[in-house]
């Protein structure tokens, strides 16, 4: 009797997480959180941070200056952060000959983060952190902690886009190719 109590326990945690993000996510849209910068807009310069990667080696985020960066804020029990993140590895794929980089900024544990990196084949740098990379997503204007959370940052230093919650492929897209020209 007690496995199916731990099962229905696991279950309902696994439920009540999705809503959660899920929750967040069409809130976070409905408020004014969501900030986009159109051009002729004062942009704001990119906080500077550093963070340990799966392997515990620290990085500076001006490591990336010079290139469009894509600054994902996520966690493995965030099912919307889990459903970004191919795309992600695809663009990165496919433009960072170009200039792209994409960062993932965990907010997990360590051997979590492994786990789910390696599953979904993630091209790109994955920092990880709990306490530190909150304060970081702050600085980047997560005010409200939801995830997952994209920054993009032009190649001058400057942020022109966050997003709480999923952000569409298209629209990701759109925005990376005309910094990229």
């Amino acid at each position: 009797m007690k496995p199916l109590y731990l099962l229905t326990a696991a279950v309902l945690i696994g439920v009540i997480s999705s809503l959660t993000c899920y929750t967040v996510y069409y809130t976070s849209q409905a408020e004014s959180n969501l900030i986009t910068f159109k051009k002729g807009s004062n942009f704001s310069k990119r906080p500077s941070f550093s963070l340990p990667d799966l392997q515990g080696q620290r990085h500076v985020n001006s490591e990336w200056d010079g290139k469009v960066v894509v600054v994902n804020f996520w966690a493995t029990w965030c099912p919307p952060c889990l459903n970004e993140i191919p795309r992600f590895v695809e663009l990165q794929q496919e433009y960072g000959a170009r200039g792209l980089q994409f960062v993932g900024v965990a907010i997990d544990e360590v051997a979590s983060v492994q786990r789910v990196a390696k599953t979904l084949g993630i091209n790109y740098p994955v920092l990880v952190g709990d306490k530190e990379a909150i304060e970081v997503a702050t600085k980047f204007g997560n005010n409200s902690g939801v995830l997952p959370f994209t920054v993009i940052i032009n190649r001058q230093g400057y942020m022109v886009w966050r997003q709480p919650g999923e952000i569409e492929e298209a629209e990701v897209k759109q925005i990376i190719l005309s910094l990229l020209k």
